[in-house]
């Protein structure tokens, strides 16, 4: 729980707030976090006022992870741990998951996605795009991953822009580092991982930090990534059923189903006078349930954790887990594969592919052709980037993690005008 703030040159000055405390101000008040209210959660496009994106995710999921932290603090303060409080901890995990999703490109997993497959494709090969890239250069920007770019902004483009970023404590980055190991690692194999290689020495700082041990070339989870995963399973598994409610490809009778178990006073429940106050009883007596559960199970297998073992995500093992997965493979089955989903993300895919190739291809051809080479429509293109535009004095794998960084800050709105902009002037 070190208090450390990484990146930071010195202590800042006497506060009335918890150190913990000035991490989540500096994260809510960062444009990054401002953004992902026009980021897609699950659904891009939605026209439904009532349908989650990133940002009420984000605030979901912090208030179920100060839920979860504190009933661990106070469990470990009964066991006669009271170093650090329960409000601390608590503020820990909300901190870690209210930033988790900071780092998701526009259109959610689908940019993750479109992002991954143009550095795989032909057109990345035209424009000979890793000529001069290392080999895990290369595989950070073909496995281009949300939680690492996550890292990246609050650790480097946020607040002190190369500088220590947000300089937020090292506890609640410990547990917000999710996956701690690079695109090379061994344990990548499935897809996830925690940062690029331009940020190791920033996780290498934070981890010696908060004493977590290595492990092959990346290291150990901090303990308290189990609650921020628990948080983040339990939201999305709700909010997956009530958005599926409220634009219509799930039926109401099908998630009562799932989830009445939970409803105690069934007498409170009969008065609800509508199908969306019905789903928000349902949830809330889904969470008074699996909270409780979800911290006793952590205390179960802390001692297994502070050793940095592998343990299996506390939903999967919980009083309740089985619900809340019954829950995801509905989300799964019947909103994941519904054509309207289905059509928004290829769309999606479109505008990143050719955002893509326009402001990649105008880095490239700017710094490999010469000045007298250069065509006007990429010297606009750059000046279009402003101050995120790539400097002379960067290499090619910096220039073009930069071009990343910035359609990755971009907002699905934002990328949908500027993708129309740009293909409407190619046309004419």
């Amino acid at each position: 729980m070190s208090p450390a703030r990484v990146g930071a040159p010195q202590r800042r000055r006497p506060d009335t707030r918890l150190e913990f405390e000035v991490d989540h101000d500096r994260i809510v008040f960062s444009r990054a976090f401002r953004r992902l209210q026009d980021k897609t959660q699950v659904h891009p496009f939605a026209e439904n006022d009532h349908v989650r994106r990133r940002l009420m995710h984000s605030i979901e999921a912090g208030s179920v992870g100060r839920s979860l932290g504190r009933r661990v603090g106070i469990a470990l303060a009964d066991e006669g741990h009271t170093a650090v409080s329960p409000a601390e901890i608590g503020q820990a995990v909300q901190n870690a998951c209210v930033v988790h999703d900071i780092g998701n490109p526009p259109f959610g997993h689908s940019g993750e996605a479109a992002i991954r497959d143009w550095f795989r494709g032909e057109e990345a090969e035209k424009l000979r795009v890793f000529e001069g890239c290392s080999a895990v250069q290369r595989s950070d920007l073909q496995t281009f991953e949300g939680n690492a770019h996550g890292l990246r902004v609050v650790t480097r483009l946020e607040n002190y822009s190369n500088a220590g970023g947000m300089r937020l404590t090292a506890a609640t980055l410990g547990a917000f580092l999710k996956y701690p190991w690079s695109s090379v690692d061994p344990r990548a194999a499935g897809g996830k991982f925690g940062f690029f290689e331009s940020e190791r020495a920033v996780v290498r700082e934070l981890m010696g930090e908060c004493g977590v041990a290595t492990q092959g070339e990346g290291w150990c989870r901090h303990p308290l990534v189990y609650l921020v995963e628990a948080a983040d399973d339990v939201c999305y598994a709700l909010a997956d059923l009530e958005d599926g409610v409220e634009i219509g490809v799930l039926s109401f009778d099908r998630v009562e189903r799932l989830l009445i178990e939970f409803i105690e006073d069934k007498t409170a429940y009969g008065a609800a006078r509508d199908e969306g106050r019905a789903l928000e009883l349902l949830r809330s007596a889904a969470l008074r349930a699996v909270i409780p559960a979800l911290a006793d199970h952590f205390m179960r297998r802390r001692e297994a954790m502070e050793a940095g073992e592998s343990v299996s995500p506390l939903l999967d093992e919980c009083a309740h887990g089985e619900t809340f997965r019954a829950a995801q493979a509905l989300a799964e089955r019947e909103v994941f594969s519904h054509p309207r989903k289905v059509y928004a993300e290829i769309g999606a895919f479109q505008i990143l592919s050719d955002l893509l190739s326009c402001y990649v291809g105008a880095v490239l051809e700017s710094r490999r052709g010469g000045h007298v080479t250069k065509r006007a429509r990429s010297v606009h293109l750059l000046r279009l980037m402003g101050n995120a535009a790539p400097t002379e004095r960067m290499d090619d794998p910096a220039a073009l993690r930069r071009v990343v960084d910035h359609l990755a800050g971009m907002t699905d709105g934002y990328a949908s005008r500027v993708h129309q902009r740009l293909m409407g002037s190619r046309q004419r």
